[in-house]
């Protein structure tokens, strides 16, 4: 079996939100406009292409529209992105 392809990008857990909005403006996309569609094209292909620096924990979670992000850097608490379409609306939340 084939090993993944190596990240192309690298970003620091505290900046992931801009991260991700960076790589949206690469796709060209806004976050304003997204539609749970391409918000879960989006996620994943920043998945596969960018990598929190440090993690040992880095996993997507889907549930319905809400993609949630989990990184966490070796003793520190675990951080959160997550991209839901509460109404229709895109929302990005880092915590």
């Amino acid at each position: 079996m084939p090993l993944p392809p190596e990240p192309r990008h690298w970003f620091r857990i505290a900046y992931s939100r801009n991260a991700f909005l960076r790589h949206l403006a690469a796709l060209g996309l806004e976050l304003e406009t997204l539609t749970p569609e391409d918000g879960a094209s989006a996620m994943r292909s920043f998945m596969e292409r960018y990598r929190p620096q440090h993690a040992e924990l880095d996993a997507l979670t889907v549930r319905g529209s809400t993609f949630t992000r989990r990184m966490q850097r070796h003793d520190h608490p675990v951080a959160t992105l997550r991209l839901s379409f509460p109404g229709g609306t895109p929302t990005l939340v880092q915590s």
